[in-house]
């Protein structure tokens, strides 16, 4: 069972994988997750975090808003399954709580998803 605060390693093939964070309710058999990544010159920073949000992070790093995606349960399932190292430890409620603070102020958060995550209550918009 996948809910908010979950993490799993996710990575296109050939890429470095990044820690990616569960941060919606289950919808329609899937869940929302965005992705951290490290900081670099140009960075959204909405949402700034470092060592000590969660164990994966070892070093300045940004949750990288506009890549945002919902993932079915389904195929979370599945790469857990495939991967025993597919599912990290999940991100504390603070971490959390910053990820959804950083939502409601980056110009590149989807609306869609801010539309979902303010109809199931974790954020609020202007």
């Amino acid at each position: 069972m996948w809910k908010m605060g979950d993490a799993f390693l996710g990575a296109a093939p050939g890429q470095t994988p990044h820690l990616w964070v569960v941060i919606s309710h289950p919808e329609k058999n899937a869940v929302l997750a965005v992705n951290l990544t490290t900081r670099r010159e140009g960075s959204d920073l909405a949402c700034l975090l470092g060592p000590g949000d969660h164990p994966f992070i070892q070093h300045e790093t940004v949750v990288l808003y506009r890549m945002a995606r919902m993932f079915p349960l389904t195929m979370l399932d599945q790469m857990e399954k495939a991967n025993p190292g597919f599912r990290q430890k999940a991100i504390p409620q603070e971490t959390l709580a910053k990820i959804y603070t950083g939502a409601e102020t980056s110009k590149f958060f989807p609306s869609n998803f801010s539309d979902l995550l303010e109809r199931q209550g974790l954020i609020l918009q202007d």
